[in-house]
């Protein structure tokens, strides 16, 4: 018989890695309305920014972390405060 091992710390630990999921999928999708919001493409926001347009892809598709030095940039390149960019990912 097969045992699997769903104990309380198992399951906290899924919904926990779940929920981290959804949070960075709803950041990258915020962060692509808010180049699509100014008319831009992924390489105009790019050199903007000073990101390159495939790591900026990646950030949208939420396959990367933004950090804060990256928020720094994009908000740069968007034109606004770094606080504007991250209350627009939480929201």
């Amino acid at each position: 018989m097969l045992e699997t091992d769903l104990s309380v710390d198992n399951v906290r630990h899924v919904e926990t890695r779940l929920a981290e999921v959804v949070v960075l999928n709803r950041r990258a999708a915020n962060l692509r309305a808010m180049r699509k919001c100014r008319g831009m493409t992924t390489v105009e926001m790019g050199r903007r920014c000073g990101v390159l347009p495939n790591f900026l892809v990646e950030m949208e598709n939420g396959q990367r972390s933004i950090s804060i030095r990256t928020i720094d940039r994009v908000a740069r390149g968007l034109g606004v405060a770094s606080s504007v960019v991250l209350a627009e990912l939480d929201r």
